[in-house]
């Protein structure tokens, strides 16, 4: 599905590959609005809401997930930064993160 179609949903960041590293970044807006145009405070991405996030690349939606977690959604995006380098991640987040770094090293 093209993320034109939803009516929704709003951009909070960019993605892109930390240089000789395997890592990614994630790139906070700094000027976040809502799907109205309504300005939004950089607080709203550290506040516990229950959310639906999507990960998009090139228009299309790749990812949609959900989470409750403490520390609102930049918390919930930390696993796809190094895949949990630290810890043990699902397979899931595994795939997530290779497909988001794969990505990133053919537009290098």
């Amino acid at each position: 599905m093209k993320i034109n179609k939803v009516k929704t949903a709003f951009k909070i960041a960019d993605v892109e590959l930390v240089p000789n590293s395997t890592k990614l970044s994630f790139n906070y807006l700094k000027d976040l609005k809502d799907e109205n145009g309504e300005k939004l405070p950089q607080s709203v991405l550290r506040e516990n809401y229950a959310r639906v996030y999507l990960i998009v690349v090139d228009g299309e939606i790749k990812k949609i997930g959900d989470s409750q977690s403490e520390g609102g959604i930049k918390q919930t995006l930390e696993i796809y930064r190094d895949v949990g380098i630290g810890g043990r991640p699902s397979i899931r987040s595994f795939g997530i993160w290779y497909f988001l770094y794969s990505t990133m090293l053919k537009k290098t």
